[in-house]
């Protein structure tokens, strides 16, 4: 079959979703039961439009084609999702997934490191001995709740 101008193929297409969008999708929910699964579908059954009628011409019944093919792409993404969530039960159930739990810090630790870095910065201002003075208000200035949490 001769392949139709795509200018015909684009009006086509704007018309139908014009016009058929809101039926379409409508009826894309009753089918699959969930609402962006089929609009999802829809957008991209009109997507398809574009690539198969420009080759294979206008169909007869183009919402019904719509229709058909969105059905199509529906159900193959919601078996995707379940293919997907059944083999994360598996992985989860399997004991692959490493434990997500919290590790437990040595809170002084961390403070001593943080305060070692504090004074690694701030020795070279100490060096001077006018910076001294400035230094120390600094630190005093965290208070004794910044190093005692």
């Amino acid at each position: 079959m001769a392949s139709i101008p795509k200018t015909d193929v684009a009006q086509a297409i704007a018309a139908l979703y014009r016009t058929e969008w809101g039926r379409i999708v409508a009826i894309l929910i009753r089918l699959v039961g969930d609402f962006d699964v089929a609009e999802e579908a829809a957008q991209a059954a009109f997507t398809a439009a574009v690539n198969q009628w420009e080759s294979d011409g206008i169909p007869d019944r183009p919402r019904a084609w719509i229709i058909r093919t969105a059905r199509y792409k529906a159900i193959a993404r919601l078996r995707r999702r379940t293919k997907l969530t059944e083999k994360l039960e598996w992985y989860a159930a399997s004991g692959l997934i490493p434990s997500t739990e919290e590790p437990t810090y040595d809170s002084i630790l961390i403070v001593n490191i943080f305060f070692t870095q504090i004074l690694m910065k701030l020795g070279k201002l100490i060096s001077f001995p006018g910076n001294v003075k400035f230094s120390i208000d600094i630190l005093k200035s965290l208070g004794k709740s910044f190093f005692f949490n």
